[in-house]
């Protein structure tokens, strides 16, 4: 009776207890093939995050330490989905540092499928080469 019972339980919960569980997929672009797609690449640190879960979006406020194309201010703001179940979203927190590559439809856009953290980009900064630092504006 009690194993009945167990098997009513996992059968039930299941069914009707389960839901699907959607991973990002990503295609495998080369650091030159970003780099050609993308409006913007740069390491920058986040700053800020705002989320807008109606519109399912963040918005991440970057400092600049060095970029490749694109940029002209010390700051970047970059939009990306929430990070969630099925969801490309960059998983960030105030302080966490990026290599970005972004891609501008009315403004400057990226995900988990084009950008990294610093400390998993080795690989693609040497590929990238040194970069560049802002002058200070006067």
């Amino acid at each position: 009776m009690l194993t009945v019972s167990r098997t009513m339980l996992l059968a039930c919960a299941l069914v009707f207890g389960a839901q699907a569980a959607y991973a990002c997929t990503c295609l495998q672009l080369s650091a030159g093939e970003k780099m050609k797609a993308s409006e913007a690449v740069f390491v920058g640190e986040v700053l800020a995050v705002s989320k807008d879960s109606e519109k399912q979006t963040m918005a991440l406020n970057f400092k600049v330490e060095r970029y490749w194309k694109g940029i002209t201010y010390p700051e970047a703001l970059v939009v990306s989905p929430l990070p969630g179940p099925g969801s490309c979203g960059l998983w960030a927190e105030v302080g966490d540092k990026f290599l970005v590559y972004a891609s501008r439809k009315k403004q400057l856009r990226t995900s988990a499928c084009t950008s990294q953290r610093l400390k998993d980009a080795t690989d693609e900064l040497k590929k990238l080469g040194k970069g560049k630092v802002l002058k200070p504006r006067r």
